[in-house]
């Protein structure tokens, strides 16, 4: 008979690894109450160490995330306005003068 592995969500691996940062528990400790091996929680642990500070870094906050979508917008409004002006001139280039046909351009 095999042994199926388990899966943990990222959500209990934050909550033990938190754990062991601040509390005064030891790993062989919290390895037996979860009942996990110590390296798997050393190894939780260290990332998340090592991936803190991106949380609290420019493109995680909430205004860039909206200036993104500022931007988007106004890429694609600009974008629509391109072809809308590109449209017109070719309709109205049979009706132009050659020197209002390069004032245009």
């Amino acid at each position: 008979m095999t042994k199926r592995r388990r899966r943990f969500d990222s959500l209990f691996k934050a909550k033990v690894a938190l754990e062991s940062l601040k509390s005064g528990a030891s790993i062989a400790e919290l390895s037996e109450e979860h009942s996990l091996h110590r390296n798997l929680i050393r190894s939780w642990k260290a990332q998340l160490l090592e991936n803190a500070p991106l949380l609290f870094s420019p493109e995680n906050s909430d205004e860039n995330a909206e200036q993104k979508k500022s931007t988007t917008a106004t890429t694609r409004k600009l974008a629509r306005l391109e072809e809308e002006n590109e449209f017109l001139k070719k309709k109205l280039d049979p009706f132009l003068t050659k020197s209002e046909k390069s004032s245009l351009n």
